[in-house]
């Protein structure tokens, strides 16, 4: 069958769900001015901003001879959870402190310690390439929550 896979890796940017880990950074930022909760902060993921995941996308389809091949979307860029949290404290001006909480901690059973793409295939078979920096794409993401902050609560976890 004519089937193409596509495996993205963490995508954030505006409207995203508050349980993911960038809009539960920054809701809490916008709205706490003591602490930040989070579970482990050392594990690093490869973040994608979201019209960077979508472009791929399209052009995976565009090219006929991804049938059968499944093609990693990702920046090839990793940051620790802690490199995020810090980046948008700074970002919102917070002197809030991050906390580690162990009802925010995965099990070692779930926990990927590390997890970066390696987009080779997408980038050497397309004319694909990520476009938006991490600053840039949090000054984004961090523009939408502010103007949508009403809407979300910054001291519930969602799991």
């Amino acid at each position: 069958m004519p089937i193409k896979i596509i495996r993205p890796f963490n995508i954030y940017g505006p409207r995203q769900s508050s349980r993911a880990v960038i809009p539960s950074i920054i809701i809490q930022a916008l709205n706490s001015k003591k602490e930040i909760k989070l579970g482990n902060i050392g594990p690093s993921r490869d973040f994608t901003y979201i019209t960077d995941t979508c472009n791929a996308f399209l052009e995976i389809l565009k090219i006929k001879n991804f049938f059968g091949n499944t093609i990693n979307v990702g920046s090839n860029t990793e940051y620790t959870i802690e490199n995020i949290a810090n980046k948008i404290l700074k970002k919102v001006n917070s002197r809030a402190i991050i906390k580690k909480k162990k009802n925010r901690t995965r099990s070692r059973n779930s926990e990927v310690v590390r997890l970066v793409c390696d987009n080779q295939q997408i980038l050497k078979r397309t004319n694909w390439k990520p476009k938006i920096i991490i600053e840039k794409g949090l000054d984004d993401t961090i523009k939408w929550f502010k103007e949508n902050n009403k809407y979300f609560k910054h001291d519930i976890y969602h799991v």
